[in-house]
């Protein structure tokens, strides 16, 4: 992500993709250091990241549930920060477009856990044993490495 000036349009943040890059254009006069001009930056970002991650983060989540002979009701992308993925009772599985910022080997994780909520829709040992195995057996240090990493975006 970039963060360029432009002396255009005052009061808005332009934004456009090259290739994996996004560039977000801010107004000369805007203070970054305001609340509002964060939340502003903030929001735009949110939005450029649901739009890649239907592109991006539905096909990788289809290709896992592929590799590992599951087939979901659905997939749908969501914009939670706490809740990062979701199994639906009718077993759609939403994923938030927050994992856009995630490294893939996190994204997947969540991928997983979400996954193994098609065979158990609860936290007990059995899940984690499936979406342990899912994980190839690094279910706690993915769950250890997803604890510790800091959202560039503010809420």
């Amino acid at each position: 992500m970039v963060i360029e000036s432009q002396n255009r349009m005052p009061g808005y943040i332009l934004n456009h993709w090259d290739c994996d890059t996004l560039h977000l254009q801010v107004h000369e006069s805007a203070n970054l250091d305001d609340d509002n001009v964060k939340r502003t930056i903030s929001s735009v970002i949110g939005r450029a990241m649901e739009v890649q991650a239907h592109a991006v983060l539905l096909p990788l989540a289809r290709q896992v549930a592929d590799e590992l002979g599951l087939m979901p009701a659905g997939f749908e992308v969501g914009r939670g920060m706490r809740k990062l993925g979701h199994c639906t009772a009718k077993k759609v599985i939403q994923l938030s477009r927050n994992l856009m910022f995630l490294p893939e080997e996190l994204v997947r994780y969540i991928i997983c856990h979400e996954l193994a909520h098609l065979t158990h829709l609860n936290h007990s040992p059995q899940f984690h044993a499936l979406c342990d195995r899912y994980c190839n057996g690094q279910e706690k240090e993915l769950e250890r490495q997803l604890r510790q990493f800091r959202f560039p975006i503010i809420k």
